[in-house]
């Protein structure tokens, strides 16, 4: 009898070890699935994008060009291959726009919802929309009003009058503007994500909620340093980024509400 025991325990054990090495092995499928979808969906992208290298060129350079309000804007490249692998890389930050950052998003929520409980479900979407919205939100106001008040606050220290015997006039090299455009732009994003772990924090119980209400004056001063560290140094522009972080806060605190209720 106690053979016959030892038997079945075995038996039982190497049946749980071959259900998890199928469960890892299903899992790892799918995420070798998912994976695939993603590389596939960036390259089209890209391929998309340098089909109109020219449109997206424009669409990055468009900033500049209407604050120097010149007939025949030109900029220029040193190096024989800039101007080609400046394409590629316009090409590129396209596809990690339109296709990286909301498809790892939706991937990831494919992924998780179906082992999560229906409350954690609901969490789980609510900041992954969240992150979403405040993404398309962070580039929006950062391409149509801080880049511009950046730019023009650079371009104002050009020289070009007649009292002085030399001038100082804006000769852009393409492949450094688009550099400092992808630089800049990510540093907005990612400034507009730190409202998104405020409210995914308090749905996962990592912050508790009446901490946040009796610090909220401390939360507006540090969003306001983020604020005036971002942009250029005047008023309008730090207060054109610190007045949207601040209400995606306020967002974060809301839909925290409503899931608890």
């Amino acid at each position: 009898d106690r053979a016959s025991d030892y038997g079945s325990e075995g038996y039982r054990f190497e049946s749980f070890q071959t259900y998890n090495i199928q469960m890892i092995n299903l899992h790892l499928n799918e995420i070798k699935w998912r994976i695939f979808y993603l590389i596939t969906g960036i390259l089209n992208t890209f391929f998309v994008g340098y089909i109109y290298s020219y449109e997206v060129l424009f669409l990055f350079t468009k900033p500049l060009i209407e604050i120097t309000d010149k007939p025949n804007a030109s900029f220029i490249f040193t190096e024989l291959t800039e101007a080609f692998f400046i394409q590629i890389e316009s090409s590129f930050i396209i596809a990690i726009i339109f296709a990286f950052c909301p498809l790892v998003l939706i991937h990831l929520w494919l992924y998780l919802k179906p082992s999560l409980f229906e409350y954690e479900a609901k969490a789980l979407t609510n900041i992954l929309i969240l992150f979403l919205i405040s993404i398309i939100f962070g580039f929006i106001i950062g391409y149509s009003k801080i880049i511009p008040t950046a730019w023009q606050f650079f371009i104002n220290f050009e020289l070009n009058l007649e009292t002085l015997p030399y001038s100082i006039m804006l000769e852009a090299k393409i492949k450094e503007y688009i550099d400092l455009l992808f630089r800049f732009t990510c540093m907005i994003v990612l400034a507009f994500q730190i409202p998104c772990f405020v409210g995914a924090a308090l749905i996962t119980s990592l912050i508790k909620i009446e901490t946040v209400i009796t610090k909220r004056r401390y939360i507006f001063f540090i969003v306001w340093l983020i604020a005036a560290f971002i942009t250029p140094p005047d008023i309008i522009s730090q207060i054109v980024m610190a007045i949207p972080l601040y209400f995606f806060i306020e967002v974060g605190f809301l839909i925290y509400f409503l899931i608890k209720k």
